[in-house]
């Protein structure tokens, strides 16, 4: 099954964050805090709304519902913060009122055009509200966490059983918070979050480019999709043999990003350097095998203009340099 990566921000996180990064590591959605209730805003939001668009990531807002504050009043407020074109996510808990108030600001986000895929209503909070019924809101984002320890996105995603896909008062589960202490893109702890299905199956819930990563660089650098060379065949074998020409004009760092629970095979990696005259080759050292918790970068010698990348994988796959 395919799985798909999200990390939630706030002001909370220092600056030393970088969601390029963050989506380097598999975070194709940014879900960012906007504000709470009808007068908080985060005062960060506008910078990594701008951060997450630059790194080509999907992105929802979240907003704390606060009961204190009507539902006319939450989204006058979210209509003041967040894009037309940003999905909004209610985060329902502490202190924030009952699902009645949820319901209305909803639909009052739903008239004013706002896409709401997700609704964040943890268990916990569910059960101390008394357990009602949640049909008819949108999927749940549900938090559950095997522990609290820091570990990379694919090792706390291991520790995630089934079990916690289960849904509750008539609604199902749609995107699961499964950490709180992630190291991504160099940073931790983080909150992760895991959706069932591609990056286009996600960008259909909550718009945006269905497209893989793909990363321009200030000399119009693009990264590339590779095509698999084989079938899945359910014990990781890889076999065929291919080809992809990564442009990197000079960029220091070779970037492979592969989906989760897969491996891309590498045969070869080749560096080729413009000297005017003629092309010089290089032969670059890469590992055998590249996984999803490390896409990279594999260092490269400087001057190289092109990589040639001879590989087998069981999936498409990104490869860029940055």
């Amino acid at each position: 099954m395919d799985i798909t990566f999200a990390v939630d921000i706030s002001h909370h996180q220092d600056k030393s964050l970088s969601l390029a990064r963050t989506r380097a590591d598999g975070c194709e959605l940014a879900i960012l805090k906007a504000g709470e209730g009808s007068s908080f805003v985060d005062p960060d939001f506008a910078s990594n709304l701008q951060e997450a668009r630059d790194a080509g990531q999907l992105i929802a807002a979240y907003w704390y519902q606060r009961a204190n504050a009507s539902a006319a009043q939450h989204v006058a407020k979210i209509k003041a913060v967040v894009p037309r074109d940003v999905a909004v996510i209610m985060d329902v808990e502490a202190n924030g009122g009952n699902v009645v108030l949820t319901r209305e600001i909803l639909r009052l986000l739903q008239a004013e055009g706002y896409r709401t895929p997700f609704v964040y209503i943890p268990r916990w909070y569910w059960q101390q509200l008394g357990s009602p019924s949640l049909a008819g809101l949108p999927p749940l984002w549900s938090s559950r966490y095997p522990d609290n320890l820091v570990g990379t996105l694919s090792s706390e995603w291991s520790q995630v059983p089934a079990s916690y896909w289960n849904g509750y008062g008539g609604a199902e589960v749609g995107l699961l918070q499964f950490t709180s202490s992630a190291r991504i893109g160099g940073y931790a702890p983080l909150d992760a979050s895991a959706f069932r299905g591609t990056r286009a199956q996600l960008a259909a819930l909550i718009g945006g480019s269905a497209a893989p990563l793909t990363q321009e660089t200030e000399d119009d650098d693009m990264a590339v999709q590779a095509k698999a060379t084989c079938e899945p065949d359910g014990h990781g074998t890889l076999t065929g043999d291919d080809f992809v020409s990564v442009p990197c004009n000079g960029k220091g760092g070779l970037f492979i990003g592969t989906h989760y629970g897969r491996r891309v095979k590498i045969l070869g990696v080749t560096g080729i350097c413009d000297t005017g005259a003629s092309p010089q080759y290089k032969e670059i050292k890469i590992a055998n095998y590249i996984d999803p918790d490390k896409p990279g970068p594999v260092g490269l010698p400087s001057g190289i203009r092109t990589v040639s990348l001879r590989y087998a994988a069981d999936h498409e796959f990104t490869a860029w340099c940055a």
